[in-house]
């Protein structure tokens, strides 16, 4: 029997995060980070509290955002797929 790892809350601030202005947009591509599996973005304060795995760190999901923003400043969604690199999960 395969057993789901627990789920964990993670609330963390955007700011700096360019694609982070719209509610919409970041959560869809929270979304897209391998072991977060639900995410909600405060309209106005780029606040997002964030439900993952528990084998995903904070500082996982954190290089995720950094590795993402790097390279989706200005793209658009559904139009433009991050390609950030992979989380490791830990084990």
């Amino acid at each position: 029997m395969t057993r789901t790892p627990p789920t964990c809350r993670l609330v963390l601030d955007l700011s700096g995060v360019p694609w982070a202005d719209d509610c919409q947009t970041a959560e869809h591509m929270l979304l897209t980070c391998p072991g977060v599996t639900r995410a909600t973005v405060e309209p106005g304060t780029r606040r997002a509290v964030i439900l993952h795995d528990s084998r995903l760190s904070l500082p996982q999901v954190w290089n995720w955002l950094i590795d993402c923003g790097a390279h989706c400043a200005g793209q658009s969604v559904p139009h433009h797929d991050c390609s950030a690199p992979p989380v490791a999960a830990k084990r």
